[in-house]
């Protein structure tokens, strides 16, 4: 076990939840105004973006670094 397949292995997982969370949102907000009410979770999108983004490359500088 290594710590760069640690990161690449957390780096992936992160990346796959986040487009899941993304593409879950888009696919129900598609279906009509009706599921406004329950996509209340939209403002932590971004959110959950900027922090995968940013843990990418805080890994990279660090392992790399």
């Amino acid at each position: 076990f290594s710590l760069s397949l640690f990161l690449a292995f957390f780096g992936t997982a992160m990346n796959s939840f986040v487009h899941t969370v993304m593409y879950a949102y888009y696919g129900l907000s598609s279906i009509g105004p009706h599921m406004r009410p329950y996509l209340w979770w939209k403002r932590y999108i971004t959110k959950l973006q900027l922090v995968d983004v940013f843990s990418s490359v805080f890994m990279f500088i660090v392992y790399e670094g």
